[in-house]
């Protein structure tokens, strides 16, 4: 939990670091202004003696020709008039959104980041957990599922729309617990017999992979036209690599030996092979974004 969290505040650095970056850029200019007026001293001593030319070629003009220049006078003060004071901003220059997500990686909320019409930056963490039981053969399984994880993607819009390709890593513990109960009186463990008295109880844990690389699709352009709420699907693949399994075997008369620790391991490799299907995770999220 400890690398999640870490990962999670290293991604939230790289957005922030990103948005230092363009406030420098804006701030850059403005400071080159201000260093240029004051290198104009000179400047501002021509320019005050410029109205005073003016006023003295005005006084000496005829009434006549003093009247025609007023109309463009009043124009050129109307045109100054229609000028915007400062800038307009609008929705569309959003440069940070928010969305909570639910789908196979569980409830999740995204912080994002607007690039340029092409592409945005997202980090994010989902969680799920959840219960069952099944039973194989003479032996009651319960299963604990917990996915934990932290995305870092990049989401580009080659259309400049709400169609999207995604693609970076998802860092994730996730693990599923497994709790077996022998109901019958013998057991095969690794092609040997036991007694339910010998084996005791098992339990075990499968771990589904650490750093992930993930690659999907999706819709919806949380900094796109339109209003500051919209809806976003994803559809992807997470490469989760081999999963990795461990049995133990507790309260019974053989546990710990040898014998039964060394059929726990073949078992521990069959059940690792039955899993190999599970190293592509599909990825299914719906969202809720909003842009601020």
């Amino acid at each position: 939990m400890q690398k999640l969290i870490i990962t999670f505040i290293l991604g939230l650095s790289i957005l922030v670091a990103q948005d230092a970056k363009e406030v420098e850029k804006k701030d850059a200019p403005a400071k080159e202004e201000k260093a240029d007026d004051t290198k104009k001293p000179a400047d501002t001593k021509e320019a005050d003696a410029k109205p005073d030319a003016a006023k003295k070629e005005a006084e000496a003009k005829p009434d006549g020709e003093a009247k025609a220049d007023e109309p463009a006078d009043m124009e050129d003060v109307k045109d100054d008039a229609e000028k915007p004071v400062g800038k307009v901003l609008n929705s569309d220059e959003s440069k940070w959104g928010l969305s909570g997500t639910l789908g196979t990686l569980g409830a999740g909320l995204y912080l994002h980041r607007h690039m340029n019409d092409s592409f945005n930056l997202r980090t994010g963490f989902n969680f799920l957990s959840a219960s069952w039981s099944g039973d194989f053969g003479d032996i009651e399984y319960d299963f604990d599922l917990d996915l934990s994880n932290v995305a870092l993607l990049v989401d580009w819009h080659p259309m400049q729309g709400n169609f999207r390709v995604s693609a970076g890593f998802i860092f994730g513990d996730n693990t599923v617990d497994i709790d077996a109960n022998i109901k019958a009186a013998s057991i095969v463990i690794g092609g040997t017999t036991y007694t339910a008295g010998e084996v005791g109880s098992v339990t075990g844990e499968v771990e589904l992979g650490g750093s992930q690389p993930y690659i999907g699709i999706g819709w919806g352009n949380v900094f796109g036209k339109g209003g500051n709420f919209s809806i976003s699907f994803d559809l992807g693949v997470m490469f989760a690599g081999e999963p990795s399994a461990e049995l133990t075997s507790s309260g019974g008369s053989l546990s710990g030996t040898p014998g039964l620790l060394g059929n726990l391991e073949q078992e521990v490799e069959d059940l690792e092979s039955d899993l190999e299907d599970q190293e592509i995770y599909p990825v299914l999220m719906i969202g809720l974004q909003y842009r601020f």
